[in-house]
């Protein structure tokens, strides 16, 4: 695809060009474009953590399998696919690989609705992993072209919120398909779970299509006076060594904190299930609804957060933001979730999720203040993997670990051990990485 969106955004000499070439309206559309492809993958990938319940009665999944679907089937291969497509992605066509990852992950959630057992979910989960490993190391990558350093923020924000937002939604739409089913299915010989599969799969396509026919790949900023025109991977490894404690601590936080993130957005489903006798539906609705406002208040928080500590002349206020989310919702959830009480379990999760929200968001600003252009890709790839291959594949696997086995309420007690553990650990690495982030230099400065 040939561009006819900017033609120049940053001198080759490394500094911002006075006017940014790309028309708003234009900017907006493709940031749309990918935040609604984020969205649909980030749906097609939650939904199945509503549906482990009727998949564990329908092909006899024990809860180990549960947990393996719920994290390492989809982490390990994202998490192997990710750098190698971002690589790609840094010299090549990114809105071609936005399109064909959210067409192929549409067809992997609808083959999902046709499987027989567990080893055919697995190889479909692996599928929706390697087509939504495209996404975010372009889409970040494209946002950073399409806007100036002072513009990018806001949709940065709203694409950092999308993963919370769309989670939500996950649950309070993908319960209402799943209710609805029944009347669509009346006779059952198509089971319910299977139609939700389908359902939420069909638009991913739809939307693939739309990208190939509208969206042209823009012309990408440079970096060459930073990096002396050196942009492969031995200068990435050269860049990230001189920096290494900030990286460091950056991506180990990142990992600890999705741990707790995706560990407790996996399993309260399923906790208000067995431990307070919710309806699947039921259990669906009510983390969604309480999601969903704390994951569009997130927006508006973090940002103006960061406008805070910006106005102090703080260069390391979005560590510092990321370690006071984590410490918050790290006591939120302690507090909250070792109670009977269905009320206060909710509340604890409303605050946790609109802090935990933060390492969807303040990572990706992090990235855009401290990654040079040329490495945007690798570096987005990067917080991937540390967010896909340790939060994801171990956060629901060790609340399995912590949850005393045969004991009522043992879920409880394992959401409350691993957010315990993983949240007061990232709390102390973000810090350390506040104090790293201070001789860090800044990517847009000249």
């Amino acid at each position: 695809m040939e561009s006819n969106v900017m033609t120049e955004g940053r001198n080759r000499d490394g500094t911002v060009s006075e006017h940014w070439p790309v028309k708003s309206s234009t900017a907006w559309y493709v940031a749309g474009c990918l935040i609604v492809a984020l969205a649909i993958g980030f749906f097609d990938r939650m939904i199945i953590a509503l549906l482990i319940e009727p998949l564990t009665q329908s092909i006899q999944l024990n809860n180990q399998q549960s947990g393996l679907l719920l994290g390492a089937a989809f982490a390990v291969p994202y998490a192997l696919a990710v750098f190698p497509i971002a690589s790609w992605i840094d010299r090549g066509n990114r809105v071609f690989a936005v399109a064909m990852g959210i067409g192929l992950a549409g067809v992997a959630t609808v083959l999902s609705g046709f499987i027989s057992n567990f080893w055919e979910l697995l190889l479909a989960r692996s599928l929706l992993a390697v087509a939504e490993a495209a996404l975010t190391p372009a889409s970040m990558s494209l946002i950073g072209d399409l806007f100036a350093p002072n513009k990018r923020a806001f949709p940065t924000a709203i694409y950092g919120a999308t993963p919370g937002i769309t989670g939500a939604l996950a649950f309070l739409l993908g319960g209402s398909i799943l209710a609805m089913s029944a009347s669509l299915v009346p006779d059952a010989q198509f089971e319910h779970w299977r139609v939700t599969f389908v359902a939420v799969g069909v638009p991913a396509v739809l939307l693939a299509l739309v990208m190939f026919l509208t969206v042209k790949e823009p012309v990408r900023q440079h970096s060459a006076a930073q990096l002396d025109g050196q942009v492969g991977l031995f200068a990435l490894l050269k860049f990230l060594g001189r920096h290494w404690l900030f990286f460091l601590c950056l991506y180990a936080g990142i990992a600890l904190v999705t741990m707790c993130t995706l560990g407790l957005q996996s399993w309260l489903p399923t906790l208000l299930v067995r431990d307070h006798g919710r309806s699947v539906a039921e259990a669906g609705f009510l983390v969604g609804a309480t999601a969903l406002p704390a994951s569009v208040l997130a927006i508006l928080v973090w940002p103006k957060v960061l406008a805070v500590f910006a106005k102090r002349g703080w260069s390391n206020g979005s560590f510092i933001a990321f370690a006071l989310a984590a410490l918050v919702a790290t006591a939120a959830s302690v507090s909250s979730f070792s109670q009977q009480n269905i009320s206060l379990v909710l509340s604890g999760f409303f605050v946790a999720q609109l802090n935990f929200a933060s390492v969807s968001m303040l990572p990706l600003f992090i990235i855009q203040i401290f990654g040079p252009p040329d490495f945007r890709a690798r570096l987005v790839a990067l917080y991937v993997i540390a967010a896909i291959l340790f939060g994801q594949a171990l956060g629901p696997q060790l609340v399995v670990l912590f949850a005393p086995q045969a004991v009522a309420g043992s879920l409880s007690t394992g959401v409350v051990r691993m957010i315990l553990l993983c949240g007061s650990t990232a709390f102390g690495v973000l810090v350390l990485g506040a104090w790293a982030a201070r001789t860090m230099p800044l990517a847009d400065k000249p």
